[in-house]
């Protein structure tokens, strides 16, 4: 069975401070793949407040290199 990562990269209520909320996600996601996470996912919100990845392919693509 392979079990996957979804990262929703959501900081409602702006409990972290914008900078420490992206580093947490990065951190998540480059410890899927050594962790033995068969793929990652990110969802993408539009027109919400707490969304902080608003171009999933650029974000996949920095991640890939």
């Amino acid at each position: 069975m392979d079990v996957s990562v979804q990262l929703i990269f959501q900081n409602y209520g702006n409990w972290l401070d914008e900078r420490e909320h992206v580093a947490a996600e990065l951190r998540l996601a480059e410890m899927a793949e050594p962790l033995g996470y068969a793929a990652l996912f990110v969802v993408e919100h539009h027109f919400f407040d707490y969304s902080a990845c608003p171009d999933n392919a650029q974000f996949l693509s920095w991640l890939a290199e």
